[in-house]
């Protein structure tokens, strides 16, 4: 398992000590932070990080990976959760992991 090798963001930080499963997060609130992103995940799984991906201009696009320590858990997370509402908002999940 290898960690997320494209950042959707601007590049400006990989944060590489990230190893492990990456859930790609979509249409996230832009004021969302990373502890409600981990609530909002915790009933299928406990991410071990969280990082909000920012545009080119320094603020949130909207997206974030959550790293998990399985592709087991990984997957049940994207099972479960895509497609259901943060807010006002629905939240797509995506995982690439090792197919």
């Amino acid at each position: 398992g290898r960690g997320f090798g494209r950042g959707g963001g601007s590049g400006s930080y990989t944060r590489e000590r990230s190893k492990g499963y990456a859930v790609q997060l979509r249409g996230l609130p832009f004021r969302v932070t990373e502890r409600e992103i981990a609530d909002w995940l915790s009933e299928a799984g406990e991410p071990t990080d969280v990082i909000i991906i920012m545009d080119k201009t320094g603020r949130p696009s909207g997206q974030a990976d959550a790293i998990f320590s399985s592709s087991r858990e990984a997957k049940r997370v994207v099972a479960e959760m895509h497609r259901r509402d943060m807010g006002h908002r629905y939240i797509e999940c995506f995982f690439e992991g090792d197919e």
